[in-house]
């Protein structure tokens, strides 16, 4: 098992990327977990979720969470307002992307 956040986000990065919606089940308890563990991880775990579209709503709590936050990152360098900033961004496009989603459809047997 991967307990590296950084190599988690990558992996479950590019997993999303290759298998798209499919990979959704295990994509997103990585990338939620590994922002969980490792604040800085955000920017690159937000950018895969905005990738997903509303295959990310299960991650709309965490995110909402990020956004009360007065600060996102536990940066403590020049570019930590950059950084803030940007998460910031990510969070408010995601959330106007897809808070009023309807539930999705159950899947039909055929």
């Amino acid at each position: 098992m991967l307990n590296d956040s950084w190599t988690l986000v990558h992996v479950a990065s590019a997993l999303w990327d290759i298998g798209g919606t499919s990979q959704a089940g295990i994509v997103m308890p990585a990338l939620l977990a590994a922002w969980k563990d490792n604040d800085s991880t955000a920017r690159d775990v937000l950018a895969c979720l905005n990738r997903m579209g509303p295959a990310a709503r299960p991650a709309l709590p965490q995110i909402r969470t990020a956004m009360q936050q007065p600060q996102r990152g536990e940066q403590s360098w020049s570019g930590a307002l950059a950084f803030d900033l940007e998460v910031e961004h990510t969070c408010r496009a995601i959330l106007a992307r897809l808070t009023d989603l309807p539930d999705p459809a159950p899947a039909r047997e055929e």
